[in-house]
């Protein structure tokens, strides 16, 4: 689920059907050399949840961390629509800072 034309990230993905695979081969190659009962994807900052979503259908739990709630509802019904909504996917609304 995506915003439409508006946001940048939603709009190169409605354009391109794309957004930044070589960044997520390499995460996805990465994050598989690790035992999926030892590893938890932290993805802090994570937006429509591209990665977040791409290592949860590999298996592994994700902690999703975003400052937007409109992106994390996204991101929630992204999820249940890939039949990924699960107790492995935990979905965090906050800012981080120093």
């Amino acid at each position: 689920f995506t915003f439409g034309k508006e946001d940048m990230i939603s709009a190169h993905m409605l354009k391109h059907n794309d957004w930044e695979s070589s960044s997520i081969r390499t995460m996805l190659n990465l994050l598989q050399k690790l035992p999926k009962n030892s590893a938890t994807f932290l993805d802090i900052g994570s937006n429509l949840g591209i990665y977040s979503l791409q290592a949860r259908e590999l298996g592994y739990p994700v902690v999703a961390i975003d400052a937007n709630i409109r992106t994390l509802v996204r991101l929630q019904m992204s999820a249940k629509q890939l039949n990924l909504l699960d107790d492995k996917l935990r979905l965090f609304w906050g800012f981080i800072s120093d």
